[in-house]
């Protein structure tokens, strides 16, 4: 089956990994002259596998301050496909700037009878910033398996003006007001 738009559809290891991507044809013109159009690929990237995390567990608002020390807690779920007892503590990092976790503990965060692990990093070493609306923790298992979850944040610390000017970029970058404060 081909998607509305597309003339025909093709499965081929694109990038030599070894999985299978699906590359799809598309005609930019009517007619049986047409030499315009794009392909367009889907790649299979099985190189990073992606994961539950929760940035301060059992709290609605994941609050990070973006000039403190205070440490954050992060909880790396179990899931069906995913044991993070598997995982080797050495090689966690979270936020933009990849900070090592203080310390950790297995516990079952969301009650699912499995057992999670939360992670604990001191808030400046892992580089969240105002504006920042989500962070990453990545790590791999001892099995040499890549992960990577990513959760919303809150941050905490910043003062209105810097507020204002991040919003006022991230509405730049949906689309939001042009002219006021947008180029173009």
């Amino acid at each position: 089956m081909v998607a509305a738009g597309g003339e025909s559809a093709a499965i081929a290891d694109v990038t030599g990994d070894g999985t299978l991507d699906v590359l799809v044809a598309n005609e930019t013109c009517p007619g049986a002259d047409c030499t315009n159009g794009s392909v367009g690929v889907l790649l299979n990237d099985t190189s990073v596998v992606r994961i539950r995390i929760d940035i301060d567990p059992g709290k609605l608002h994941n609050r990070v301050n973006a000039h403190s020390n205070e440490l954050i807690a992060v909880a790396l779920l179990a899931t069906d496909l995913f044991d993070p007892l598997t995982v080797d503590r050495s090689t966690v990092r979270f936020g933009p700037a990849g900070a090592q976790a203080d310390n950790s503990r297995d516990q079952d965060v969301d009650r699912d009878g499995r057992l999670d692990i939360v992670f604990y990093f001191k808030g400046r070493q892992a580089g969240v910033t105002c504006g920042d609306a989500s962070a990453a923790l990545v790590g791999a298992t001892f099995g040499g398996e890549k992960f990577e979850g990513t959760d919303s944040v809150e941050v905490l610390g910043c003062s209105v003006a810097t507020t204002a000017v991040a919003l006022g970029a991230l509405s730049c970058e949906l689309g939001g007001a042009t002219g006021r404060c947008c180029p173009g």
